[in-house]
């Protein structure tokens, strides 16, 4: 899976980060995310929302996305054949391309 070197590209692009994440500051930002539960909230949001999720992701699955979708009302939830954890960099035109239809079919 990934052949086509977008691994490579994300790992080499994290090594020559000039401003590295520290190992505790990762650690608090996990225990963060993991403690942190707004499920309940997002019933009220009452503007258009796009819910857009690699189908490839193993760190945020896509049945998360279809949860998050499924809350929202009116939610529209796009998953993204061949896509991992993060789209908007694995294939940015793929990507802007989906935003950006999603915002004009809203009026945006």
């Amino acid at each position: 899976m990934f052949e086509d070197g977008r691994v490579d590209t994300l790992c080499d692009a994290m090594l020559n980060n000039p401003h590295p994440q520290s190992t505790e500051a990762f650690q608090r930002t996990a225990r963060a995310i993991l403690g942190h539960d707004t499920r309940g909230r997002l019933g009220t949001i009452a503007v258009p929302t796009l819910v857009l999720s690699g189908e490839e992701d193993v760190i945020c699955p896509p049945r998360h996305s279809r949860e998050i979708a499924g809350l929202i009302p009116g939610a529209r939830l796009v998953g993204v054949p061949g896509q991992a954890h993060q789209p908007f960099q694995e294939d940015p035109a793929a990507f802007n391309e989906t935003v950006l239809g999603f915002w004009e079919s809203v009026g945006g």
